[in-house]
């Protein structure tokens, strides 16, 4: 166990293994191949958590690598879907995910919306009984690079309780909307609706740091820094309190019951429930914004406004004024030049998957 002596394709820094991304990659590539899972959708899957460690969202990077092998070799995902439409216009769709790996299921539908959208000018996509997709900002990326306003939501086990009760009822259920800019960077808006994603307190855990106060519950309802009391039958707290509250609730009507998946508590934990699928709904869309105006004009507008906001005075106690998903593109530009930081208890479970898989890391 442990890390490996280092060479010219990785460095340790702290308590750290820092991996160039293209290693990061093919590493997941190689073990989701191992377990079965056809190369085509191995790259995307793998593509998509790098991406997310690239942007520093590492609860949904490739610590969930692990988990995610675990249940396709306890044959809990569909390996070979095949996406029957199950109804829609010419403007939407509901596809049958058929309990599949959730990024290819979210690919899917956010490329069915895009082309329905260059028809229609605007599509919504739902995807029905899939799994953890991970980030949803990699697929409403998607929309971006077709010069449309990409919309992503779906949604998750329970965490958190309706404003006013004590049981968990809610998901962490997440909400992305990514506009394209001009020469600026695309806005994203990629938001969970607790004051912290759950993937967040499994990433502190798995370092054995403490979370910050106000993001958690323990299961007496009493706050705790304490991420595993937390993940323990505590709850997340919502954002805003009755706000973040009503927009999980209203998400998991969107992604969850429009689509026939589960919902509420019918929603399968990543990590705990290990006898069946997730069960978990998507809802995908796509805007074409040559639809309502030329893109070439909205695209300066967007660069304006961005500018103006950039460019604004910051209050006391900031440095400057960011963007939604700012920090994300600048964190990417940072460990696109000097790696992925990978916890020591991250590569263990990595070194432990492949070593079940028989994969040589």
């Amino acid at each position: 166990m442990g890390f490996p002596r280092l060479g010219g394709i990785c460095t340790r820094r702290m308590n750290d293994l820092v991996l160039p991304a293209h290693r990061l990659k093919a590493i997941a590539v190689s073990l989701l191949k191992a377990a079965g899972v056809p190369e085509t959708d191995a790259e995307l899957v793998a593509d998509s958590l790098v991406e997310a460690n690239l942007r520093g969202v590492d609860s949904h990077g490739v610590l969930n690598l692990g988990i995610y092998v675990e249940r396709i070799r306890l044959g809990l995902v569909e390996l070979h879907p095949t996406f029957p439409l199950l109804g829609g216009g010419s403007g939407t769709a509901l596809i049958d995910g058929q309990n599949s790996l959730g990024q290819v299921a979210a690919m899917r539908a956010m490329e069915l919306a895009v082309t329905k959208a260059r028809e229609a000018g605007m599509a919504l996509v739902g995807v029905r009984n899939t799994n953890h997709c991970g980030m949803l900002a990699y697929f409403t990326s998607r929309a971006v690079r077709e010069g449309m306003v990409g919309f992503a939501s779906c949604n998750a086990p329970v965490v958190m309780a309706p404003w006013g009760g004590k049981e968990r009822l809610l998901g962490n259920n997440p909400i992305c909307v990514a506009i394209p800019a001009g020469s600026q960077q695309p806005i994203v808006l990629d938001m969970a609706n607790s004051v912290a994603a759950k993937g967040k307190v499994y990433a502190a855990q798995s370092r054995g740091e403490r979370i910050p106060e106000g993001w958690a519950l323990d299961r007496n309802g009493q706050p705790t820094t304490d991420a595993s009391a937390a993940l323990d039958g505590g709850s997340l707290l919502p954002l805003g309190g009755p706000k973040g509250s009503g927009l999980a609730l209203v998400m998991d009507v969107l992604a969850g019951v429009m689509t026939g998946s589960g919902f509420s508590r019918e929603v399968g934990s990543l990590h705990r429930q290990l006898t069946r699928g997730m069960k978990v709904g998507l809802l995908m869309g796509a805007l074409n914004v040559e639809s309502l105006v030329p893109l070439s004009s909205f695209r300066q507008l967007v660069d304006s406004y961005v500018q103006q906001v950039k460019g604004s005075q910051p209050a006391p106690g900031f440095a400057r004024v960011h963007l939604p998903g700012e920090l994300e593109l600048e964190s990417r530009a940072r460990r696109s030049a000097e790696g992925i930081p990978i916890p020591q208890k991250v590569w263990e479970e990595l070194e432990t998957t492949a070593r079940e898989l028989g994969v040589e890391l």
